[in-house]
C-alpha cells in the first residue's frame, strides 16, 4: 500500500497498487538511481570517490 498525504486539501488519498505494479515501479526507480550512482563515482584502488 502506498499512501500520499495532501497538506493543502486536508484529506488523505490512498492509492492502491497490485503487487506486480508496485514491484515494477520500485525496480525501475532502483535501476535508474543505481545507474546514476555508478555514473557519479570512481574507484581508485579500494577507495570509492564521488566525481
Amino acid at each position: 500500500m502506498v499512501r500520499e498525504r495532501l497538506l493543502g486539501a486536508g484529506k488523505d488519498q490512498v492509492f492502491w497498487f497490485e503487487p506486480d505494479d508496485a514491484q515494477a515501479l520500485t525496480t525501475e526507480l532502483f535501476e535508474k538511481n543505481f545507474q546514476k550512482f555508478l555514473g557519479d563515482i570512481r574507484v581508485e584502488g579500494r577507495i570509492i570517490r564521488l566525481r
